[in-house]
């Protein structure tokens, strides 16, 4: 989580090399973010929050006021 708090997401682009929009993740980690009783739900709320995937990593990072503020494992779920 520190390796990504309170980045941007040009820092981000920086920090990991690329990273993907929600539109640009796969199906499986689409799913995770929008499945209900998944860990991306779970940790959002159910609210629908600003996303971006590092590189093409299971790894999501929750984007509020232009700053990232969590990073969760899209695994398993």
């Amino acid at each position: 989580m520190r390796q990504v708090q309170g980045l941007t997401r040009e820092q981000l682009k920086i920090r990991f090399g690329y990273i993907r929009t929600l539109d640009e993740a796969t199906p499986y980690l689409r799913g995770c973010y929008s499945t209900p009783g998944a860990a991306g739900q779970v940790e959002t709320q159910g609210k629908r929050e600003d996303v971006a995937f590092l590189r093409d990593s299971p790894w999501m990072v929750v984007i509020r006021n232009e700053k990232a503020v969590d990073l969760i494992l899209c695994k398993g779920y």
